[in-house]
C-alpha cells in the first residue's frame, strides 16, 4: 500500500492526465497538418497514374498493331506462294515427295513441277548425270544478244504456248 501511495498516479494524477492530453493534442495537430499534405502527395500521383494509363493504352494498341504488321509481312514472305510468284518451283517425283536429289527418279518417271500459274506433268528422259559432266557445270553456253524487237515478238513461241 505504501508503495502505491508512492508512484506518480496516486500522487498527481491530474497532472499525469494532461501530460497524457498534450501529448494526444499534440499528436492530433501534427496528423491534421499532415493529412491535407499526404493527401495532396496521393491526389497528384493518382492524377500522374491516371494520365499515363490514357496514353498507354493507345501505344499499347499501336506497338501490337506494328507487331502484328511485322510478323503478316514475315508470313507473307515465306508463304509458298509468295515465292513461286516469285519464280521458284518445286517438282514432286511419281510418289509425290518432292524431289532433292536427280538420283531420286529414273527414266521414264512421271514428274509433276508446281509453278505459280499450274503444274506441269512431265516425264523423266535421262538419268542423273554426274558433276564432271553435266553441261551446266562443265562450260556454259556463250550469251547471244537479242536484239528487244526480236525478242518480244508476239509470234515467237514460248515455253508454255
Amino acid at each position: 500500500l505504501l508503495a502505491c501511495q508512492r508512484h506518480a498516479l496516486f500522487r498527481r494524477p491530474r497532472s499525469l492526465l494532461e501530460q497524457a492530453r498534450q501529448r494526444l493534442e499534440t499528436q492530433h495537430d501534427h496528423l491534421n497538418k499532415a493529412l491535407p499534405h499526404r493527401l495532396r502527395l496521393v491526389s497528384e500521383t493518382l492524377a500522374a497514374y491516371a494520365l499515363r494509363l490514357t496514353h498507354a493504352g493507345p501505344r499499347a494498341v499501336k506497338d501490337r498493331r506494328l507487331r502484328l504488321e511485322a510478323t503478316q509481312r514475315h508470313l507473307e514472305a515465306v508463304n509458298p506462294a509468295s515465292i513461286l510468284q516469285r519464280g521458284y518451283s518445286y517438282t514432286q517425283g511419281p510418289d509425290g515427295r518432292v524431289l532433292r536429289n536427280p538420283s531420286d527418279v529414273q527414266p521414264g518417271d512421271p514428274i509433276t513441277t508446281t509453278l505459280a500459274q499450274g503444274k506441269i506433268h512431265s516425264r523423266v528422259e535421262a538419268g542423273p548425270s554426274s558433276p564432271q559432266t553435266s553441261p551446266a557445270v562443265a562450260s556454259p553456253a556463250p550469251r547471244r544478244r537479242v536484239s528487244r524487237a526480236k525478242a518480244n515478238r508476239p509470234s515467237d513461241p514460248t515455253l508454255f504456248g
